[in-house]
């Protein structure tokens, strides 16, 4: 399966918001709770206080504003002073999140990409947010969980999930409720957490699901079961295995979609002089064209593998 990273669309804009500004109750509480990063060992360190030892992110640990630079420096690109998030760390590699007190949930690619670097040198990072717009909270220790094994995973028929099982319990996080039964319909209204970039947690409030364009692509030989489906709402590289939910249960995986960072060009007017054009790094806002050519973000559904979750619940 070819992954492809995150955009957004100019009904909502990029709508995604800090954990503490989402004015939720229990139920969003709960749901970030169970929202991982998968972050590599060496881009934590211990933090020591007057209420003991807790984890932060190191601060050689590159903000999205150098990351992007960095990725078009060829160009000579400069991230845009609009631009949300520039000066938060990049530390994580994708998201997961909990179905059980020792089992989280993710994108197939998303361990793949960890088995890359090995696996065993990841954590399954919670709690890993803002405590306000400059400062990153840091994360107590029984937060931060190595990953034990992969119970289950598939790329089959364009599926794109996987279960890992956990070596510690994360005590201050909670099981998402999954609705399996569920079948995703034509404009049903999702929500989504997740780490965009790597960056701490991010909740996007509002998203629609779209006509399924591609499904013929996703339909298991003799099966008829179609496994994913697409939808229109701000997601980026790092989003993938973000749980989404309807009605506060989950209901499907972001797995794709579009380049979430674009260059353009910015003209900025001089005292009589000719206008300085510099290239600037923005946001993608996915056209017309690109939706009638490639769709939208894609989400692995949760009720077409419910034979597989089930007997792990």
């Amino acid at each position: 399966m070819t992954v492809t990273q995150k955009a957004y669309y100019s009904d909502y804009g990029d709508n995604r918001m800090e954990k503490y500004e989402v004015n939720g109750g229990i139920e969003e509480s709960c749901q970030a709770s169970s929202v991982c990063c998968f972050i590599h060992k060496n881009k934590l360190k211990i933090v020591k206080d007057l209420w003991g030892e807790h984890i932060g992110i190191k601060k050689a640990v590159a903000t999205l504003a150098q990351k992007k630079e960095k990725y078009f420096e060829d160009k000579k690109g400069k991230f845009g002073k609009n631009q949300k998030y520039g000066n938060q760390p990049c530390a994580g590699l994708g998201t997961g999140f909990l179905i059980t007190h020792n089992k989280v949930m993710t994108a197939k690619h998303v361990i793949t990409a960890m088995r890359l670097q090995k696996i065993s040198k990841f954590r399954a990072v919670f709690g890993y947010e803002m405590i306000d717009k400059d400062k990153v909270d840091t994360i107590p220790q029984e937060s931060i969980c190595r990953i034990k094994r992969i119970v289950a995973s598939s790329t089959l028929g364009g599926e794109d999930w996987a279960i890992c099982e956990l070596a510690e319990r994360p005590i201050y996080s909670f099981p998402v409720r999954l609705n399996l039964d569920y079948k995703i319909e034509e404009d049903d209204m999702v929500s989504m957490w997740g780490h965009p970039s790597g960056l701490p947690i991010k909740y996007v409030p509002r998203g629609i699901v779209m006509p399924n364009k591609d499904a013929k692509e996703h339909i298991l030989t003799g099966s008829e079961k179609v496994h994913t489906y697409q939808l229109k709402i701000a997601a980026f590289h790092g989003n993938s295995g973000s749980p989404i939910f309807k009605d506060n249960k989950v209901v499907g995986i972001l797995i794709a979609g579009r380049s979430d960072y674009e260059l353009c060009d910015r003209f900025i007017k001089r005292w009589c002089r000719p206008p300085l054009m510099i290239k600037e790094i923005r946001t993608h806002l996915v056209s017309n064209e690109e939706i009638e050519n490639y769709g939208y973000e894609v989400a692995q559904r949760i009720d077409s593998i419910k034979e597989f979750i089930e007997p792990l619940l």
